[in-house]
C-alpha cells in the first residue's frame, strides 16, 4: 500500500474554502509573515512555531510538509492555503492516509519522501509521543474531567501494551494506523475541528470542564480518549451527574433516573476482585491497609447512544458502545459485520426493565446472557459481564484477573443535552456535592 498522496508534488490549486474562510487564512497569513526580519512575501519554519507555540513539534511538521508537498523553500500564500484546505476539511483529510496524517501531528522520524510508509517501523517511544500529542488536540476541544490537565501516562500506556510487548519494542507503521482506525474512527473528525480552530475561526474554546460534578471514575486522559471512540461522546456539550450508589445501592432510583433523562446516558462501574475474605477479625489494621492497596479492580463503562424508554426488549442504536477503562482502555464498539448481518441479536443494544421477570440493566448478548449485566434483585452481588456477546466486539471487559468481581461503586451520567424536566445545579449545590463526596475520591481512584 503506497502513498500516492505523496507521491507527486502537485502544483497548488484553489482549494475548497469558501470566500469567508479565504479571507481569515489570507489575515492569518498576512500576520505570520509579519513575524519576519525582513519582509517577505513567503512562511518560514519561525511562522509556524508562533502559530504553534505549545506545540513545537507540530509545528514543525506542518512547516515540512508543506515545503515538501510544494517543492518550494519560500512557500507563499497559495500552498498555505491549499494546506489548510486539506487539515480543515472532512472530504479532503479524509484522503490522506492515516499513516500522512498521524505523521503531520508529532512523528519525526518517519519519511514524507518515501514512498511507501508501510515499510516503516515506529518505536514504542514514538507511538506514545504520537498518543501524547492526540491528548493535545482533545483537551484543546475541552474534552477533559477537570481543570488540572496533565497527562495520565498510566492510559496510554495500557493502550500501547495492547500493541507492543514491551517499551523498548518496534511494530511496522500500517499495524499502529489500523489499531488507531479500529479503536479510535473519531480520530480524523477531532483533527478537522483542531484544524479549524487554528486556522480559520483562530480563537480558543472556553476551556472549562464539560463535568460540572466530578466523576471518580475516569480522569482526563480516559475521557478524551472516550471522545475519540464515539461520536456521541465527542458531540456532547455536557454530562450531567444523574445517579451515584453514594444515594444506596436501590435500583429503582437508578431506573428512574435513567428513563427521567431526556437523552443519551453514561453508566460507570467499577468491580472489585472479592475473592479473599477482607471480613477476618483477627487480621491487624496494617495488613488490611495492605490489602487494600494492592486490591484488584477494573472500570467498565456503558453508552446507551439514545434516551431510555420503558420496553420489556432492547433499545438503542448502533452507536451504543462498552468500555473497559481501567486497567486496560478497551473500547467494544458494534461489530461492523454483525450490525450489517441483520441476524438474531444484532440489535441487541441496550436493555432497561424493572416490571417483568428480567429485572435490571443489561447490554449485548440475549435474555439468557448479557454482554454487561446489572442486576435488579442485586446490584453489587449477581451483576456481571461475559466476554462476548453479539452486537458488541469481542473481549475482556472485566480484567480475567479478578477472579469474583463485585461492583463497588458507579455513576449514571446524562450525556448532552440537558434533562428539561431538571434545573441545572447551582455553584452552591456543587460546592456542597464536592464537599460531601471528596473522601470518596482516594476510596474509588485507588
Amino acid at each position: 500500500m503506497g502513498n500516492e498522496f505523496c507521491l507527486s508534488k502537485r502544483s497548488p490549486k484553489r482549494t475548497i474554502l469558501n470566500d469567508e474562510e479565504r479571507q481569515q487564512v489570507k489575515r492569518l497569513y498576512k500576520k505570520l509573515i509579519s513575524r519576519h526580519d525582513e519582509q517577505n512575501d513567503y512562511l518560514n519554519e519561525e511562522c509556524f512555531q508562533y502559530l504553534l507555540k505549545n506545540r513545537p513539534t507540530i509545528a514543525l511538521k506542518l512547516y515540512k510538509y508543506m515545503v515538501f508537498h510544494f517543492s518550494d523553500e519560500r512557500p507563499s500564500f497559495e500552498a498555505f492555503e491549499d494546506l489548510v484546505g486539506k487539515l480543515t476539511k472532512p472530504e479532503t483529510l479524509n484522503r490522506m492516509t492515516r499513516t500522512e496524517q498521524y505523521s503531520i501531528i508529532s512523528i519525526q522520524k518517519i519519511n514524507m519522501a518515501k514512498i511507501d510508509y508501510d515499510q516503516e517501523k515506529i518505536s514504542y517511544l514514538d507511538a506514545f509521543d504520537l498518543l501524547s500529542e492526540i491528548e493535545y488536540f482533545i483537551w484543546e476541544q475541552g474534552y477533559f474531567v477537570t481543570d488540572y490537565l496533565i497527562q495520565d501516562e498510566y492510559t496510554t500506556r495500557s493502550i500501547l501494551s495492547r500493541l507492543f510487548t514491551s517499551s523498548a519494542g518496534s511494530i511496522m507503521f500500517y499495524e499502529l494506523t489500523i489499531f488507531l482506525e479500529q479503536n479510535f474512527p473519531c480520530l480524523s473528525i477531532l483533527l478537522t475541528k483542531y484544524f479549524n480552530q487554528l486556522f480559520i475561526s483562530q480563537r480558543n474554546y472556553n476551556q472549562l470542564s464539560k463535568f460540572q460534578k466530578p466523576s471518580y471514575l475516569i480522569n482526563n486522559s480516559t475521557f478524551g480518549y472516550m471522545a475519540i471512540s464515539s461520536s456521541v461522546i465527542q458531540e456532547a456539550d455536557s454530562f450531567d451527574l444523574l445517579w451515584t450508589s453514594v444515594k444506596g445501592w436501590n435500583f429503582d432510583q437508578l431506573y428512574a433516573a435513567l428513563i427521567g433523562f431526556k437523552g443519551a446516558t453514561l453508566i460507570l462501574i467499577k468491580f472489585d476482585d472479592s475473592t479473599e475474605n477482607d471480613s477476618d477479625e483477627e487480621e491487624n489494621q496494617k495488613q488490611k491497609k495492605i490489602k487494600a492497596k494492592s486490591n484488584k479492580h477494573c472500570i467498565v463503562g456503558a453508552l446507551n447512544s439514545t434516551q431510555w424508554i420503558e420496553t420489556n426488549s432492547y433499545q438503542g442504536t448502533s452507536q451504543s458502545i462498552l468500555f473497559q477503562l481501567y486497567p486496560t482502555y478497551t473500547p467494544f464498539n458494534v461489530a461492523t459485520d454483525v450490525f450489517k448481518s441483520k441476524r438474531p441479536g444484532s440489535q441487541n443494544y441496550c436493555y432497561l426493565n424493572k416490571t417483568d421477570n428480567k429485572k435490571g440493566l443489561g447490554f449485548g448478548g440475549d435474555m439468557k446472557q448479557f454482554r454487561l449485566w446489572i442486576s435488579a434483585q442485586n446490584i453489587q452481588q449477581s451483576s456481571y459481564a461475559a466476554k462476548q456477546g453479539e452486537p458488541y466486539i469481542k473481549g475482556d471487559l472485566i480484567d480475567p484477573s479478578i477472579q469474583t468481581p463485585t461492583i463497588t461503586y458507579m455513576e449514571a451520567w446524562g450525556v448532552g443535552n440537558q434533562n428539561l424536566e431538571c434545573e441545572s445545579s447551582s455553584e452552591e449545590e456543587i460546592k456542597c456535592y464536592r464537599e460531601s463526596t471528596n473522601d470518596l475520591l482516594l476510596k474509588y481512584q485507588s
